[in-house]
């Protein structure tokens, strides 16, 4: 397919071609579109722009020659870090949250060790059989999910793991609608023998705003995340915690994990800055957004996911849509009226039923509770009266014209 893709242009005219899709995918996601992708956000123009910062390609460390200044970068980030989410030790140099979760699993575990993770779809494949726990040579027991109350059964799990002996528990979830029942579940791994490790990668940045649960405080040992998602930064990954000595194992392995380049600092740094000074207001903001968007759809004789508790506590709300057809599909059709979602499975080896909606880049663009009701009405055009997308997209991109000036941040 690559070769059949190139055969149709000259080599010398790639960068003009790259820099017209580039253009064109930046005016229609970021001025034409209505983003309610869950693991999705947009950074603040300052952020952005320092993305292509020189000091973003510089090695970062005393030993190197030429880095004073990403150094006081780097020394920036760190401090920002330990100060916002009240931790000791902070790592945040990973491409990605999968890499964050692939140190802290070797660093908890031995090839052959057991490990607590939850099931699939809720649990993500780095720490299940095809990702890293199973590279690692771990043996995988299912942490059971509730899919009425829409998080862990500690009951099963109670009797699943009566007499067991494990190294870690994984917990968190790529549809954290609810925060985890941590002070239980840090019980269940004392018996265990396990240490708790908290993907928050979904949540980081209502937990940095105060408005998820403290996961650090509640019981769990370690917590890894991904800085692109609520937390609104340039794409990467971060472990937060306070163990002196689990430092020294994350800073041993660093060198065959992750390189020394400073590919995102300039940028990580001014979002933590806004999350510093915003991050409260913000996330009080997507979880009220959320809510109202849930129950706009609930009157609309929607199906959501969680009515009975409050429809959600995080920037995510789910939506059953299988009366309606395959959720994919409608995936499909609400793309093509400039309307981001994505499909997912209520139970493993299910078809996709739920419509995954998340509030984080809307928010970002200053809607609120009044301007996510409309939404519902576009989407409601798309998957009850089965309008012709090309007609909502028109009115999706009116709509937006008044949504294009990024909320909760610094300009400079």
């Amino acid at each position: 397919m690559p070769e059949l893709v190139l055969s149709r242009y000259l080599v010398e005219e790639i960068p003009r071609i790259v820099a017209d899709a580039s253009d064109r995918h930046e005016k229609w996601r970021l001025k034409e579109c209505i983003n309610l992708g869950a693991s999705e956000s947009v950074l603040s123009p300052t952020a952005s722009k320092l993305l292509s910062s020189d000091t973003n390609r510089r090695v970062v460390g005393a030993k190197h020659r030429g880095a004073r200044y990403v150094n006081e970068i780097n020394a920036i980030v760190s401090e920002l870090a330990k100060k916002l989410f009240h931790v000791e030790y902070v790592e945040y140099n990973f491409w990605g949250c999968s890499c964050a979760n692939a140190v802290s699993i070797r660093c908890l575990t031995e090839v052959g060790d057991t490990v607590f993770a939850l099931e699939e779809p809720r649990g993500h494949k780095t720490y299940r059989e095809d990702g890293y726990s199973g590279h690692r040579g771990l043996k995988i027991a299912d942490i059971p999910f509730d899919v009425e109350d829409f998080n862990i059964d500690i009951d099963e799990l109670k009797r699943r793991s009566k007499g067991q002996r494990a190294k870690a528990m994984i917990v968190g979830t790529s549809t954290f609608i609810f925060p985890h029942p941590l002070k239980k579940l840090s019980q269940i791994a004392e018996e265990l023998g396990a240490k708790i490790l908290y993907d928050g990668a979904h949540v980081l940045g209502l937990i940095a705003g105060g408005r998820f649960q403290d996961p650090l405080g509640e019981g769990a040992y370690i917590m890894t995340a991904s800085l692109q998602k609520t937390f609104s930064g340039p794409v990467g990954g971060i472990i937060l915690h306070n163990d002196p000595a689990l430092q020294k194992k994350i800073e041993n392995l660093m060198p065959g994990y992750q390189g020394s380049v400073g590919f995102h600092l300039a940028s990580l740094a001014v979002t933590l800055a806004e999350m510093t000074k915003f991050g409260g207001e913000f996330a009080t903001q997507i979880i009220n957004n959320a809510k109202s968007l849930a129950s706009r759809f609930d009157r609309e004789e929607f199906d959501v996911i969680g009515k009975h508790k409050g429809y959600t506590e995080s920037h995510t709300v789910l939506v059953d849509v299988s009366r309606f057809g395959d959720a994919r599909r409608i995936v499909d059709e609400l793309e093509k009226a400039n309307i981001i979602c994505s499909a997912f499975q209520a139970k493993r080896d299910q078809p996709a039923s739920l419509l995954r909606i998340g509030t984080t880049e809307i928010t970002r663009y200053g809607m609120k509770e009044s301007d996510v009701q409309k939404i519902v009405e576009f989407m409601k055009r798309i998957i009850v009266q089965k309008e012709d997308p090309t007609q909502v997209a028109e009115d999706v991109v009116e709509f937006r014209k008044r949504f294009l000036r990024v909320q909760y941040c610094f300009d400079i």
